[in-house]
């Protein structure tokens, strides 16, 4: 595994890749007077991604790796729903509209420690800075939604923090089969612009704000065509969730209101491969 020695590597890579995010708030800023009032779910939010992963080998067992990410959003569905009743309960306003543009952008920057490198198996625990910034957007069906104008609402969330996991290293004759686990503590904003609502301020309608966490798990299949070259095969999965948090809602007079944020949740899973190139 003469590829091993080398210390700068450069991997351009596509993937397929799906995303699911839904949203709920209360009423009021106690959670009640319904606890779910208004909920947003995306779902299928889908396209392709390209990606470049560059790692680079600072010192004998210390690394840096920065993996930059963007999906473009070419199908999905979005729901809003609306209840008079706790639990879901009373459903009075309910409509499916389409998702079918938008885009994720993601950033790690991880530093990478070899703990442990043998014949047949190795670990790699490291620590990393995520940023993960998506537009999603609700938009009319073929028919409208409301007979002439043009829905064109946006929902834009930002998710950073840090993360710690460890990456475990499979030596299968030449190929290397790595999984990568992580846990994530994550700051959440949400910026949307609800466009047809016009006592509503624009471009930004109301913000969401909360802490969460995160899981992800990475799985890659590395095999050597040269001693500078490999092809890959890869698939990951994450998920992202807040704790409660705040809504604050802004009106085109300039007064505001609050209300609680119950929770956002995103779920990620991607399908690709690529080439990694050794300098």
């Amino acid at each position: 595994q003469e590829f091993k020695k080398h210390g700068l590597s450069f991997e351009p890579y596509v993937k397929y890749r799906q995303e699911n995010l839904d949203w709920s708030i209360a009423v009021d800023e106690n959670g009640q007077n319904p606890n779910v009032f208004s909920e947003l779910i995306w779902e299928k939010v889908r396209g392709p991604q390209i990606g470049l992963l560059t790692e680079w080998k600072i010192l004998k067992k210390l690394s840096v790796g920065l993996d930059f990410s963007y999906l473009n959003i070419t199908d999905g569905k979005v729901t809003d729903a609306d209840y008079a009743d706790d639990n879901r309960q009373q459903r009075f306003s309910y409509e499916e509209l389409s998702a079918d543009r938008g885009y994720s952008f993601s950033l790690k920057a991880k530093l990478l420690y070899d703990l442990y490198k043998g014949s047949f198996f190795g670990i790699a625990p490291y620590l990393a800075y995520i940023n993960k910034n998506q537009r999603f957007y609700m938009r009319d069906n073929e028919v409208a939604l409301i007979k002439g104008k043009h829905l064109n609402s946006t929902y834009q969330p930002f998710w950073q923090g840090a993360s710690l996991g460890s990456e475990l290293l499979f030596y299968i004759r030449k190929a290397i089969l790595s999984i990568g686990l992580s846990g994530s503590l994550l700051n959440y904003y949400a910026k949307a612009n609800w466009n047809l609502i016009e006592e509503y301020a624009h471009p930004i309608s109301f913000e969401h704000r909360a802490t969460g966490k995160g899981f992800d798990a990475q799985f890659k299949l590395e095999y050597p065509i040269f001693s500078y070259l490999l092809v890959t095969a890869n698939a990951d999965v994450s998920f992202l969730e807040t704790n409660t948090g705040t809504d604050k809602l802004f009106y085109l007079n300039g007064s505001s209101a609050s209300t609680q944020l119950n929770g956002v949740s995103n779920r990620s899973f991607g399908l690709g491969g690529g080439v990694k190139i050794f300098f």
